[in-house]
């Protein structure tokens, strides 16, 4: 609850100033017309009304996905070792072959969980700066407002072999969400949501830009929080809703 107390202080406010607007609810993601969102929060999130006061800073979860090509890049450096040791003619004991298949099972295990969102990373939004955390906690990168907006396609190349009966293997990119890429002096956070609420359906198009396809992304959140992070854009007046 505290996690929405700020995005429900910031739609309400939003609300009362364009109540013929369309606005994310901070609880649901549904839209809401703005002189409907008192009305709809006290009917179905009544408890996000309960929390007094706003905190300093906002700390959003999700699955970490900057792990993922680290993770591709040990499964590449095993293979390139392992490919090593058998073009030197590396005379094969139990014990060597027994390091090879564990070492493989450890990647492949690294990179599996990776894969299925088992690492957590956060984003801590403050006043004027956004911190992600990931990598175990190794690894850290800092935004300072005022950052440039970028929305677009999160695609991942799908076998169609997995849901199509013919024995023709075909790989194709299915899109599999929709991010939020937050650019500022060089460096980048993209964030990422399987489900979006729809950021062009609520802000006006003079705060971000359409951006290209992309395969890789540094946090998944739930669709909850993509829109906690709109609404702490927009309280910094980086986005405005869409008259």
């Amino acid at each position: 609850m505290v996690e929405l107390a700020q995005a429900v202080a910031t739609a309400r406010r939003l609300a009362g100033a364009h109540p013929q607007a369309s606005l994310p609810c901070p609880g649901c993601a549904a839209s809401v017309k703005g002189q409907n969102l008192e009305r709809h929060l006290t009917k179905l999130h009544a408890p996000l009304l309960q929390t007094t006061g706003e905190p300093a800073s906002v700390t959003l979860r999700g699955a970490d996905r900057w792990i993922v090509r680290p993770a591709i890049g040990l499964l590449v450096g095993w293979a390139v070792v392992v490919t090593g040791v058998f073009t030197v003619k590396v005379q094969l004991s139990n014990q060597l072959m027994a390091g090879v298949g564990a070492s493989l099972l450890v990647v492949f295990t690294i990179l599996l969980l990776a894969l299925l969102g088992v690492f957590k990373a956060q984003l801590r939004l403050e006043h004027d700066q956004l911190k992600l955390r990931c990598g175990f906690g190794l690894m850290s990168r800092s935004l300072r407002l005022p950052v440039e907006l970028e929305v677009g396609s999160l695609i991942e190349r799908k076998d169609s072999s997995l849901t199509n009966l013919s024995s023709n293997m075909v790989a194709e990119d299915k899109r599999v969400g929709r991010y939020l890429r937050l650019v500022s002096g060089g460096t980048a956070i993209t964030v990422g949501a399987s489900k979006a609420a729809g950021l062009g359906q609520h802000w006006a198009d003079s705060g971000w830009r359409v951006g290209a396809k992309r395969r890789a992304w540094n946090i998944s959140v739930d669709r909850e929080s993509m829109v906690a992070l709109e609404y702490y854009l927009a309280g910094r007046g980086l986005l405005q809703p869409k008259r």
